[in-house]
């Protein structure tokens, strides 16, 4: 079966992420409903029964997942979390070294561009320390986003200033400070840097690297959400992507790689 079923209708515009939101109320039953799409939509297409069965236990776990987090059982929600990371495994396709994952295609034989920046008023001569995350002993002034945990700072990149600048919020030349930030490739990576409109890696002779990518593709659907609701301090767009990365850390994985 391989490919074939992904390519015959599969695909359609609701599935396009990001997902947008006007109510962080509305999260649990929009997800649940993503997923019910997904489950339909494969098996209009054909897909064989490995495939289904993987739609239907991620999209069990990962509503369980959320639903024991919002009953305030936040260890039993970011243990189904990690239980999936370990189903999921070290595939290559899914977890690979920086400078062979397949979340950068076509740039294997070259080095990776990474950019890191900091809004401010430039006269503040930022160093190359000052552009790397906060230090430990800066620790209070880490802050709830969506990779990273509160009192745990993370180093964000994007693979080009022009997504720094769309992360940052568009800020003014004034204000945008931007410098390259070399790794040297051999950090490990979990690739979540997965789309319902690409199958670049994907391969029909290959059908456990379709239903790898199957598996992050579930994943990824909690995770690309936008909610427009202003002055929230809790987002639950965050449980799914932030109990990812507590299962990378226990799973020695160095970091995640996803779309902006």
């Amino acid at each position: 079966m391989g490919l074939s079923w992904l390519n015959n209708n599969f695909i359609c515009k609701e599935l396009y992420a990001p997902f947008i939101l006007n109510k962080d109320c509305d999260y649990e039953d929009d997800l649940r409903k993503k997923y019910n799409l997904i489950l339909k939509r494969a098996k209009d297409a054909g897909a064989d029964k490995i495939s289904i069965a993987i739609i239907e236990k991620y999209k069990k776990k990962i509503l369980e997942s959320v639903k024991a987090y919002y009953k305030a059982d936040i260890a039993r929600s970011n243990t189904i979390i990690e239980n999936l990371l370990r189903d999921i495994g070290e595939d290559s396709f899914s977890v690979a070294l920086l400078r062979d994952s397949y979340a950068f295609p076509g740039c294997h034989d070259q080095e990776l561009q990474f950019f890191r920046c900091r809004k401010g008023d430039p006269s503040n001569a930022y160093s190359a320390k000052d552009m790397l995350h906060l230090p430990k002993k800066l620790r209070a002034k880490s802050g709830n986003y969506r990779f990273s945990i509160p009192g745990n700072p993370s180093l964000y990149l994007a693979n080009s200033s022009y997504g720094c600048w769309i992360e940052t919020g568009f800020p003014s030349e004034n204000d945008f400070n931007v410098a390259p930030v070399l790794l040297d490739g051999t950090q490990k990576i979990f690739n979540l840097a997965v789309s319902i409109q690409d199958f670049h890696a994907l391969n029909d002779l290959e059908e456990n690297r379709v239903h790898s990518w199957l598996k992050l593709y579930m994943l990824t659907i909690a995770t690309s959400y936008r909610i427009k609701e202003e002055d929230r301090i809790f987002k639950s767009e965050y449980i799914v992507s932030q109990a990812i990365m507590m299962a990378c850390k226990r799973l020695n994985y160095d970091g995640v790689a996803y779309y902006s």
